[in-house]
């Protein structure tokens, strides 16, 4: 075609058509790919390419086999995928192109031989041969970029120690580069690192320094993130302790900047990381540092959350009657606030907390209100968080068994049934088991065995006979320890 308009003198269209030729090619391949005819599909991606090299089109060549190599990739068949991407890593070394190369080997071949063919040596190879270019061509953030991916890769391994090693090279580049935020985030790896090495001095330095790169510039916003990212990475190693001090550095900036909700925010989940270190009084002492904020701010929602968490934490100091007016005192504020976050989910486990509490005080009677309106609350509770929902049914009817009120145990055990129930058979009968195992755990073996025989007759319609078994072997051990 393009030689039909090229004799009519209509140059423009011959070089429309001549570029469009690798394109028709391209998609020619993918239709005998389709109809199995693997020689026809190289044949053709053969002519494709021969067009590119009459142009001297070293870069759309190199394009144009990528394209065909990821099209292999979307095919799943790994070894095309690899085979063409280093013809394309052919061309860029034919053609100087080191940078491309280079790029080529770390993006997209390494990973094919470590996550596709599972062959790690071969990946680390290549992201070794890219790193090395890099540092050839003086690309000093793509360096720095590859010393970090090759620590990823050397985790995943299981080689901590290497890992370090990698991530600390690429912490000294993100420093002379002034890539604060890339700089922290490494940092906070190595910290994590070091301590699950046990080596927890160098960690927190780790942890220190990862402080230190963003407060030093005088980024407030960043240096409060990245504290809160600290803390939040000493939790999940499960050092409380730690995770407090860094919460504490970032009390200070938040009050200078004057963004009083993440303040307060801060300072409750210092409250509640005192409570699980069981150290209530300072968990009190913080909690009402945070109530504080909201007071002078007007901030009733807030206040309210906090004073709940109050109350939680005077329960378990045993201190009942102090519980109960903090309770009180929040659900009060929880009436008038009715757009307050999580308003509904929190005076529902209120008034069960308050109900137990009556229960312990040896005031059943009054125990027996609050179960009961703790169940009339659950069934007002807004549909739309039905998973939480059902659950606080589970609880009521547990808090109602315990309390002398079975009635309304089993009504509750019920509505949290019905719940499951209008989710389909499966859904309904984990309802039932689970139901059964509460009852089980509650010492009434009688309704175990009613609702696991119930979720026995679902899996004998259904036809599952491993469920069938399951249930039959849970009535077993309700006999056998009756």
């Amino acid at each position: 075609m393009s030689e039909f308009y090229a004799k009519l003198g209509d140059e423009q269209q011959a070089l429309i058509f001549d570029y469009r030729q690798p394109i028709i090619l391209f998609n020619l391949a993918n239709i005998y790919s389709k109809l199995k005819n693997e020689a026809q599909e190289k044949e053709v991606y053969h002519q494709a390419r021969k067009i590119y090299q009459k142009w001297q089109d070293d870069q759309g060549e190199a394009s144009f086999l990528i394209k065909i190599a990821e099209r292999y990739g979307e095919q799943e068949n790994s070894e095309k995928m690899l085979e063409y991407f280093n013809q394309a890593l052919t061309v860029y070394r034919e053609t100087g192109n080191l940078e491309a190369e280079a790029n080529l080997l770390r993006d997209k071949i390494s990973l094919i031989y470590s996550a596709r063919l599972g062959d790690s040596e071969k990946g680390l190879n290549s992201l070794n041969q890219a790193l090395e270019i890099y540092q050839i061509i003086g690309n000093q953030e793509k360096t720095a970029q590859t010393l970090a991916q090759l620590g990823d890769f050397y985790l995943k391994l299981e080689n901590p120690e290497k890992a370090v090693e990698f991530y600390s090279k690429a912490v000294l580049i993100y420093q002379e580069l002034n890539h604060f935020s890339d700089q922290a985030y490494t940092l906070r790896l190595v910290g994590k690192l070091y301590y699950e090495l046990g080596k927890k001095q160098q960690a927190l330095e780790m942890f220190q320094q990862a402080g230190n790169v963003v407060q030093e510039k005088g980024d407030i916003e960043q240096s409060v993130k990245i504290l809160i990212q600290i803390s939040s990475d000493y939790q999940e190693l499960g050092d409380k302790k730690i995770a407090i001090e860094f919460y504490n550095q970032v009390i200070p900036i938040l009050q200078q900047s004057g963004d009083y909700q993440q303040e307060a925010s801060i300072l409750r989940t210092i409250g509640q990381l005192y409570y699980e270190l069981e150290n209530p009084d300072k968990s009190l002492e913080t909690f009402n540092q945070a109530r504080n904020v909201y007071q002078q701010k007007g901030d009733k929602s807030g206040e309210a959350w906090t004073i709940y968490e109050i109350g939680k934490t005077y329960t378990i100091l045993g201190e009942f009657q102090r519980a109960l007016d903090f309770y009180q005192q929040a659900l009060a504020i929880y009436e008038e606030e009715a757009d307050a976050n999580l308003r509904e989910e929190r005076t529902l486990d209120m008034l069960i907390r308050i109900s137990r509490i009556y229960a312990y005080m040896g005031n059943s009677e009054t125990a027996i209100e609050y179960c009961k309106k703790s169940l009339t609350n659950a069934q007002n509770f807004p549909p739309s968080n039905i998973v939480r929902r059902s659950e606080m049914f589970r609880e009521i009817g547990k808090l109602c068994y315990q309390i002398g009120e079975p009635k309304k145990a089993l009504e509750s055990f019920n509505q949290y049934g019905f719940i499951y129930q209008k989710l389909g058979l499966d859904r309904e009968v984990v309802g039932l088991i689970r139901i059964g195992e509460d009852y089980a755990k509650l010492g009434d073996s009688k309704q175990a065995i009613e609702f696991f025989n119930r979720a026995r007759r679902i899996y004998q319609k259904s036809g599952f006979s491993e469920g069938e078994t399951d249930t039959l072997i849970s009535i077993g051990r309700i006999y056998y320890l009756s």
